[in-house]
């Protein structure tokens, strides 16, 4: 009873965090319903193994009997239901992703519930880490997975022949009070049912939560219009002149000798001759081989793509186009912006200097 407890009392603090349209609350319901997640797909990956060694004692019964009587006919089918060695060792570590793809192997989750939930997981492990990130579209994509985590919620977790078990020393919150069965203003444990426990965890969910293909595409939307407008900065305010062609290749060029110095681990000011020759030296490396990646930028298929993500229906496939199509701005978008933040610094700087500050 302590596995149901523990996602009831997540879920429903995450649906009354999506009540407030706040980066904050969003971030902290995301956190909730990722933490239920992690639990119901590690109590299916511990029903797998116990069913797993049940049919393994099967398997080996089976194979004793033929043994001894050679003539017998021993229809064994369960070698059909055994894990093989490399999905045990992934579904008994502690990393969810492997854990998740053994999942879709046994067919407990589809494809494309697999990498809705990978996709979430690390949203919520850069919010985690990092901080402010993907403000726009977290309450959109926490009220998605809240749902999916209600649908595994009642699908998975019948491998086990026990249904629930329960200790008297459980206790039950006013919040486990108001979604579980009571008979005689006790807790009826046998009378528990998940598929409802889940209708009413859904109804706890506030209305009026975002659509989030039509987020998707709105925010994707908003990011090409972000690089259109930096690289237009770049063009009309750099004081070399560059053109756009020229500008484009500098800006990539930037990017890439800003990674090769950060593997170099080179730390140091413009001041010092050891971090100039160091600066030097990377940056005579990486010319003698570098090619510019991207001649042009391309907005238009960018542009198609975030169209067409608000005309999926399927939400969990809309977040996985979604990633897909910042995955293939990511590095014109970075290299881009990077350029656009050093330029206005230096702008702000001369500014400075010609006012005397």
């Amino acid at each position: 009873m302590r596995y149901i407890l523990t996602i009831v009392e997540q879920l429903d603090r995450a649906a009354r965090e999506l009540l407030t349209d706040h980066p904050i609350n969003s971030r902290l319901a995301l956190v909730l319903i990722d933490n239920a997640t992690e639990l119901v797909v590690h109590r299916q990956c511990t029903d797998r193994l116990e069913h797993d060694n049940f049919w393994t004692e099967m398997h080996e019964a089976a194979q004793a009997i033929a043994r001894d009587n050679p003539e017998a006919e021993i229809d064994d089918h369960s070698t059909s239901a055994l894990l093989r060695p490399e999905q045990r060792e992934k579904i008994r570590g502690r990393l969810l992703k492997p854990r998740l793809h053994v999942l879709e192997e046994m067919g407990d989750l589809s494809g494309v519930e697999r990498e809705f939930i990978s996709i979430a997981h690390d949203y919520r492990n850069e919010l985690y880490h990092v901080g402010l990130r993907h403000d726009s579209i977290i309450r959109a994509v926490a009220g998605q997975y809240f749902l999916l985590c209600c649908d595994l919620f009642v699908r998975m977790g019948q491998l086990s022949p026990f249904k629930y078990s329960w200790s008297s020393t459980d206790e039950y919150t006013s919040v486990a009070r108001r979604y579980l069965p009571t008979r005689n203003g006790d807790i009826d444990v046998l009378s528990v049912d998940k598929s409802r426990l889940a209708d009413k965890l859904r109804g706890a969910l506030p209305h009026g939560l975002p659509d989030l293909s039509a987020v998707l595409a709105h925010n994707a939307h908003e990011c090409i219009l972000k690089v259109q407008k930096d690289f237009g900065f770049l063009v009309q305010e750099n004081p070399f002149g560059l053109d756009a062609q020229k500008m484009l290749e500098a800006a990539q060029w930037q990017h890439d000798l800003a990674e090769a110095i950060q593997k170099k681990d080179l730390i140091g000011h413009w001041v010092d001759a050891d971090y100039r020759e160091g600066y030097v030296r990377i940056a005579a490396d990486l010319e003698a081989d570098w090619t510019q990646p991207h001649t042009a930028i391309p907005i238009e298929s960018w542009t198609r793509r975030a169209t067409s993500l608000g005309n999926e229906t399927d939400p969990l496939k809309a977040l996985a186009r979604y990633k897909s199509l910042r995955n293939s701005m990511s590095y014109l978008e970075d290299s881009i912006t990077s350029a656009a933040v050093d330029l206005d610094q230096w702008i702000q700087v001369e500014i400075d200097k010609a006012r005397g500050k």
